[in-house]
């Protein structure tokens, strides 16, 4: 994590909790939670910490620590449906030891695209090392304790993509694709 200076410059990279093993291209998501009294933009001459989006002079209970969730992405030259969690404090870091979901992806991919709304997490697409591009979408429930124990189903994205983002606006999971610009859809799962 890397603490965001009042003139928007970011700190120093601090190294909190290294994956279990290497992985390249997996998707990553982060869910905090805060109250509606706590702020939610840095004013001039507060600091907004990285991942959490609270400034100093917010309480400590304006803030509910979330957790960061790793899914799929490749070790070696194989594809992983393996769904990584960890621990978030409000403060930035990573609290503890990386752990696995209950639910692994329902495929192997890397190059997804994953957002959380609330308590759902959503992955999109991705490719399965050595295969075809894919365009299918799933929803998992984010439990307290982080864990997802299954995922459901949703529409698939109108084509094949990978190497997209995601991100949320106004509650809809939306995607842009890096492979075409112009492309930008809600999906509602």
């Amino acid at each position: 994590f890397s603490t965001i200076g009042p003139n928007g410059q970011n700190g120093p990279w601090t190294l909190t909790a290294p994956l279990p093993y290497g992985r390249r291209n997996p998707a990553i998501t982060v869910g905090i939670t805060l109250s509606p009294s706590a702020p939610t933009t840095a004013q001039p001459g507060t600091r907004t910490q990285a991942a959490s989006q609270t400034t100093e002079g917010a309480s400590a209970s304006a803030c509910t620590p979330g957790y960061v969730h790793g899914l799929g992405g490749n070790y070696g030259r194989v594809s992983q449906s393996a769904v990584l969690i960890n621990e978030i404090s409000c403060a930035g870091p990573l609290v503890g030891a990386w752990r696995f979901t209950t639910a692994p992806l329902l495929s192997p991919r890397a190059e997804a695209g994953a957002v959380r709304l609330g308590q759902c997490l959503i992955v999109t697409a991705g490719i399965p090392a050595g295969g075809r591009v894919l365009s299918d979408g799933y929803a998992g429930q984010v439990m307290p304790n982080g864990d997802i124990l299954v995922w459901n189903q949703g529409p698939d994205l109108p084509s094949p993509m990978r190497g997209h983002a995601m991100f949320s606006y106004q509650n809809q999971a939306c995607v842009a694709s890096m492979t075409d610009p112009s492309f930008l859809a809600a999906i509602w799962l």
